[in-house]
């Protein structure tokens, strides 16, 4: 076994329905994304405040964060079973 790493964005939005910033999407991701990658998207949401749902674009978040996780990966190139 060897470690790989997963990469978790989490995009926050102002809810067009209330305004407040309780709309959320998240993205994994194995490698590390550029910006824009991100924000290209568009996120399925719902607010957590009002209940709107809908779709929003990347480009309108308010802010995104990254946490990176270690995780296991099976080594299959060069078993020979």
């Amino acid at each position: 076994m060897s470690a790989g790493e997963t990469h978790e964005y989490i995009l926050t939005f102002r809810c067009v329905y209330c305004g407040r910033y309780e709309v959320f999407a998240c993205h994994h991701s194995d490698s590390v994304l550029h910006e824009d990658q991100i924000r290209d998207r568009i996120y399925q949401v719902c607010c957590k405040a009002c209940g709107w749902k809908g779709g929003a674009c990347g480009i309108s978040a308010a802010r995104i964060s990254c946490r990176s996780e270690l995780k296991e990966k099976e080594k299959t190139a060069g078993q020979g079973n």
